[in-house]
């Protein structure tokens, strides 16, 4: 049993996806990878992530997957960063792709556990890998100040990964 969003403690993990810019990857984690993710982690500079830093990340660490956080990048907490205080609605993955031009999520994080729940591999699988693509997109959008603020429509200026951490190999994650 889960008690909501932020009980890490509570929620196992289903599925990791993940893209590799080392080795142009799409990976796909479950349980019986989770130690080939935690060398791969341990093998890369940087683990960059949206919201991971109040859920991916935490997540992980509940379930004995460390990502120190020297390494982790998250997106969404560099790009709420740049409006001005208090103004951090808008900035959801899904207003991120829509404003920028980009096909929509294909559905709800929330629905993702349900998903696992009933057995639905294949689905959610698809959904979180889909979800991992759309964020690379915005990432090469971020790094290249081509991102447009869904509220405003103006570009935005953000602090790229490399401008973060040192950057050598770099790990794009999703925990579900």
């Amino acid at each position: 049993y889960c008690g909501g969003f932020d009980d890490h403690d509570g929620m196992g993990i289903s599925v990791i996806t993940a893209y590799d810019f080392v080795d142009s990857a799409y990976l796909v984690f479950l349980q019986d990878n989770f130690d080939d993710f935690k060398t791969l982690i341990n093998s890369r500079t940087i683990i960059i992530g949206f919201n991971n830093h109040r859920f991916d990340d935490n997540l992980a660490k509940a379930n004995d997957i460390i990502i120190p956080p020297s390494k982790s990048y998250d997106m969404w907490k560099v790009i709420t960063s740049t409006r001005p205080e208090g103004q951090r609605k808008g900035y959801s993955l899904g207003s991120l792709l829509t404003a920028n031009g980009l096909q929509g999520k294909t559905g709800l994080g929330s629905e993702a556990p349900k998903l696992a729940q009933t057995g639905q591999w294949g689905k959610l699988i698809t959904y979180c890998l889909s979800d991992t693509r759309k964020q690379v997109q915005i990432l090469r959008l971020m790094c290249n100040d081509c991102l447009k603020d869904p509220n405003s429509g103006e570009y935005m200026k953000v602090k790229k990964p490399w401008e973060v951490i040192q950057v050598e190999g770099g790990l794009f994650t999703s925990a579900t």
